[in-house]
């Protein structure tokens, strides 16, 4: 599922896309339309999984993706972030989720990540506009959790995503119980990767 919205400034049409094609819950959708990637500090960027006994998240398991692209010149800024876990206690609405043999961990950028977001941004305000040719801006979070070698592979794997943009509001959701199967040609659920470093 892809949710579109136009960011505050006219020069740009943003997307805003979630880890996988599955439906946004209909109470989370003012909240999603409300982000203004514009102007918000991505520092403030929290994306957080909710996963089931038998998953795990390796590195760079969880990304970032914000991304402004010169309509006229093709020009890309910005890219996509692998987010760090972050420290500190589950805020109150993800404790009530962190239920049923469920964990949950809390992911962000780093400053320097932020510092590269905030440069890009800002250069790519000052873009020409272009009757004809519309910049655009991907913004987007996804999530990719393994199968553990102890997990099983013939179980029901889900997993939740949740987002905030700002460190005084709450999460909202916006993946919910997506469903991971195991493939055999690379896609979907795959085992961790386990091998000591």
């Amino acid at each position: 599922m892809i949710h579109s919205f136009r960011a505050a400034s006219v020069t740009f049409m943003g997307v805003m896309a979630v880890s996988a094609c599955t439906s946004i819950p209909l109470t989370s959708l003012p909240k999603l339309a409300g982000l203004d990637a514009m102007t918000l500090d991505p520092a403030d960027i929290e994306v957080a999984v909710g996963f089931q006994d038998g998953l795990a998240l390796n590195d760079e398991a969880v990304m970032l993706e914000f991304e402004f692209t010169n309509g006229v010149s093709g020009e890309r800024l910005g890219g996509s972030f692998p987010l760090e876990p972050l420290p500190g206690a589950l805020t109150p609405f993800l404790a009530k989720k962190a239920t049923n043999g469920q964990s949950i961990l809390r992911f962000g950028l780093t400053n320097e990540q932020a510092g590269v977001i905030r440069a890009a941004r800002s250069e790519a305000k000052t873009w020409p506009k272009q009757p004809d040719q519309q910049h655009s801006l991907s913004f987007s979070a996804e999530a990719k959790p393994c199968l553990t070698k102890d997990g099983n592979p013939f179980r029901a794997h889900r997993f939740s995503v949740y987002l905030r943009s700002d460190p005084d509001e709450e999460f909202f959701t916006m993946v919910k119980n997506k469903r991971l199967k195991l493939n055999d040609d690379g896609t979907g659920l795959q085992p961790c990767d386990e091998t000591p470093s």
